[in-house]
């Protein structure tokens, strides 16, 4: 009997394709196996998809595939039941290695996650296929392995695991065998990723190699990319980054905002063996470090990562298509950009974790503005780390502003890890800085400033504190706007995909213009645009972030009028930053009130605020950091977290700050009957409690799941939340 694997391939063909992917795979990747595992590893990738030899799935093969089956009784004839080929492949592969467990699970779990009630639908299962045609079969693949002669007492197994309920009684003795003795999680996902990649790239026809061709990158290379895209003008290195490229170990880097940290990262990278994967804070970052990568590589060999990546290459890219992006969110590509929750997300056992893993083993990761994140995330990004060193990874993690603990808490977690503070910029100073005594100084400043030409930005820590701030300047100055020709813009987090992306072009434009400019905005600026302004009015934050923001004023540092005034933050900042911090802040910034700083003079003053502190005593750091560990051990090291656990525990950012898309209900009559991507183009995250309290008949949700919320929206001011909760606050 012909046995398919596919409508137009045979599961023998199938099956040796595997095997010699699996080949290909080891040379690309020699040092993921111990030369002993590899037999084993074979074998369990010749017979994964041995229990499609089930009639019923034969019979479907062979009606999908357009064969006359009129002349063979056996196909027509409907024998047994169309149960999952996983749950028979792995009961015949026991049958032939008993002591592999850790195979045994990598081949029920290769297309299901892996927990106990994974098969439930099969509880009273029972296949049916020939009695001998499967053995010749078996024999001729195992005749591949070089191995011995098929035990005798397998014919009568095979005949065993045709009663009702056996062969889901096995599986449910391999799961009591690896919860009561947890299998080691590195080991299983170093299999079970081999067995997805090598399923993968044979079943897709797929040639592997342009996914291991890993970017070499010199001095001279990006040179000459840098050069392309600045017309042809010559580069001219910073010392910090001639050491960058010279450097063998994992760094740490602190450098000023607009100094090129993300060229010494890939100058850095380049010298070394292995996957590149940049990691960044927000999907808008990411966006616009993709751009730039593909600026410098082969588009092809860049890969973007985040929650709609999807469909944001698909809107450029027509050809783009899901098989693309699943080896691209599996860190196939020898490029990776995406944001830091892709990576963190891993550690729960989530999302194909178990070949994202085996894909950063060795890679050269490169961090970017590492200080932005909460406790409990940063909590967590030393977990991912402590387990990624040990895998070989190097890194490369950069801040314009790093505070001591955090230097401490990084060097403590990767011992080889190099401190490189770029001096080349400590004696420059960029902007001068004022303390405002008094907020309502702000319409006469920027009045002032607009019509001496200058472009401004102004930041404010809470959204509806900005949106309230941007109307009143609005309507109180619009006569002076007119009279200069200046352009006015609110721009924040809560803005639908479509129009951020309009603001953010329009934002890059107003910045390198030369007419004057308002843009009001919330601490989204601080990490999401490389933009560049005259005068920045800010509310009070913590230093670093202070100082983040401050690089969006005189990026370049060529500028002799750019300022800074700081005027004290209100009640609502103690939603979205420590109290302790702001007021400390506020206080050093108080020593420079009329003065010029210097980079290192900024630097002594973080330093100073965050003297005292220490990150490693909040409890939702200690949160974040045993996360990992916790999630694990409800999965017996190695099962999928959320088969048979709560899901809403795995999460890469604190639940009471966790938000939701949806799409405002304005939009509902235009958008019913267009695609996806116009409705993700539409769509803008909101705080999932807000959803949860809204009425039933002030939400709903359309045919393909995309959920209308009756909020009010406008393109100006963005979507409106009356509520003082601190998650409708930020950002």
């Amino acid at each position: 009997m012909r046995y398919l694997a596919k409508p137009d391939k045979t599961l023998y063909d199938h099956s040796m394709e595997a095997l010699s992917m699996l080949g290909r795979l080891i040379s690309f990747m020699p040092h993921v196996l111990a030369r002993d595992d590899l037999p084993l590893l074979e074998a369990m990738v010749l017979f994964h998809d041995i229990g499609k030899i089930n009639d019923a799935f034969q019979k479907h093969m062979n009606v999908l595939s357009g064969r006359d089956i009129s002349s063979e009784p056996e196909l027509q004839e409907n024998r047994g039941e169309d149960i999952r080929h996983e749950l028979l492949s792995a009961a015949i592969f026991m049958f032939m290695y008993p002591q592999a467990l850790a195979e045994i699970v990598c081949i029920y779990s290769h297309h299901k996650d892996i927990g106990f009630n994974t098969f439930n639908s099969a509880r009273f299962a029972s296949p049916s296929y020939d009695d001998i045609a499967p053995m010749i079969l078996l024999s001729e693949l195992h005749n591949i392995l070089n191995d011995d002669n098929l035990a005798p007492s397998l014919p009568q197994k095979l005949s065993y695991i045709k009663q009702a309920e056996k062969i889901y009684q096995i599986f449910i003795s391999i799961m009591q065998a690896i919860t009561s003795e947890p299998l080691d999680r590195s080991a299983y996902l170093r299999r079970k990723g081999l067995l997805y990649l090598s399923d993968w790239f044979a079943s897709g026809n797929v040639d592997p190699q342009p996914y291991f061709k890993y970017p070499c990158i010199d001095i001279e290379f990006l040179a000459h990319a840098l050069s392309q895209k600045k017309n042809g003008q010559l580069i001219k290195w910073y010392e910090y980054q001639k050491t960058c490229a010279l450097s063998s170990t994992s760094m740490l880097v602190v450098a000023p905002t607009g100094t090129g940290k993300t060229e010494a990262a890939l100058l850095w990278a380049g010298t070394k063996d292995g996957r590149i994967v940049y990691l960044l804070p927000t999907r808008v970052t990411t966006n616009a470090i993709f751009k730039r990568m593909r600026q410098v590589f082969s588009e092809s060999r860049v890969a973007l990562v985040h929650s709609s990546a999807l469909l944001h290459q698909k809107e450029t890219d027509k050809s783009y298509t899901s098989r693309d992006y699943l080896l691209a969110k599996t860190f196939c590509y020898p490029v990776s950009v995406c944001t830091i929750d892709q990576v963190l997300i891993s550690g729960f056992n989530i999302g194909y974790w178990e070949i994202k893993e085996l894909n950063l083993i060795n890679a050269r990761i490169i961090i970017d503005e590492i200080h932005t994140y909460d406790a409990y995330t940063m909590g967590l990004i030393i977990a991912c780390l402590t387990g990624l060193h040990q895998s070989g990874c190097l890194f490369f993690i950069m801040s314009a502003t790093m505070p001591q603990y955090l230097i401490g808490l990084l060097q403590e977690t990767i011992p080889s890890l190099t401190l490189l503070q770029a001096h080349d910029f400590a004696g420059k100073a960029r902007n001068s800085f004022l303390c405002l005594p008094d907020t309502d100084l702000i319409m006469d400043l920027v009045k002032q400033h607009l019509s001496q030409n200058r472009k401004i930005l102004i930041v404010v820590n809470t959204i509806d504190g900005a949106t309230s701030l941007y109307q009143t300047l609005c309507h109180e100055l619009q006569p002076t706007m007119d009279d200069v020709g200046a352009n006015s813009l609110c721009y924040h987090a809560r803005h639908i995909q479509k129009h951020r992306t309009v603001k953010e072009w329009m934002i890059e434009r107003f910045s390198r213009s030369k007419s004057p400019c308002l843009l009001v905005s919330t601490q989204v600026v601080e990490v999401s645009l490389d933009i560049d302004f005259d005068v920045l009015i800010s509310e009070n934050a913590p230093i670093d972030a202070l100082i983040q923001r401050v690089g969006r004023v005189n990026r370049r540092g060529v500028k002799t009028e750019s300022c800074v005034y700081v005027f004290e933050h209100g009640p609502p900042s103690l939603f979205v930053y420590n109290g302790s911090i702001l007021q400390r802040s506020y206080a050093v910034l108080q020593k420079i009130h009329g003065s010029r700083p210097s980079e290192s003079a900024l630097s002594e003053l973080v330093d100073e605020v965050y003297r005292d502190f220490d990150i490693r005593s909040d409890p939702d750091f200690l949160d974040g950091v045993n996360a990992y560990a916790e999630a694990q051990k409800l999965c017996a090291n190695i099962c999928d977290y959320g088969e048979d656990n709560d899901i809403h525990n795995a999460v890469t950012r604190r639940i009471s700050t966790m938000k939701t898309p949806i799409i405002p209900m304005k939009y509902y009559a235009k958008l019913k009957n267009k695609s996806r991507w116009q409705k993700i183009r539409h769509q803008v995250d909101v705080p999932l409690y807000v959803v949860k309290n809204l009425l039933h008949g002030n939400k709903l949700t359309d045919n393909e799941g995309f959920l209308y919320c009756d909020l009010p929206y406008s393109n100006e001011t963005g979507l409106m939340l009356t509520s003082t909760d601190p998650a409708c606050l930020a950002l």
